[in-house]
């Protein structure tokens, strides 16, 4: 089932007000949120949100009950969250936001450019993100 072009329109409006984001639509027709030259997201027709991260912090966040196994690729990273009506915009932000912070790091860590991550307070990003402990060790594998 789609979802309403409205939702998927605030959703785009709020993760596009973060440093360095992109949004391309994929040939699939998918409205893809780029970092540099990295997908950390997108909603699909059906109105699913596809998160693509650490197997660690994909666990965590299934384990949560925040997001379940992507259909196709659920050994791997990438996390599915159903968007299913204008109440799930905030925790679609959520998980957004925290696959941001990711790439922003992993970025930063493959390209010596800092830029993206000078202004992020990870703790702070976590805590708005609403990552238990499990989500924040895994995050920290990757900041630290």
């Amino acid at each position: 089932m789609a979802i309403a072009q409205s939702i998927e329109q605030e959703i785009v409006s709020r993760v596009t007000e973060w440093p360095g984001v992109s949004v391309a639509e994929k040939r699939t027709g998918a409205t893809e949120f780029r970092l540099g030259e990295e997908d950390f997201g997108h909603i699909d027709d059906d109105g699913s949100l596809d998160i693509p991260l650490s197997t660690p912090m994909r666990v965590a966040l299934v384990d949560a009950g925040r997001t379940g196994p992507h259909p196709v690729y659920a050994n791997t990273g990438w996390t599915t969250f159903d968007i299913g009506s204008a109440d799930d915009i905030d925790e679609a932000e959520r998980l957004l936001r925290l696959s941001y912070v990711f790439y922003a790091f992993k970025t930063a860590r493959r390209t010596g450019d800092s830029s993206l991550i000078v202004d992020l307070d990870v703790d702070e990003e976590l805590t708005a993100c609403r990552a238990d402990e499990a989500v924040r060790e895994a995050m920290m594998r990757v900041v630290d």
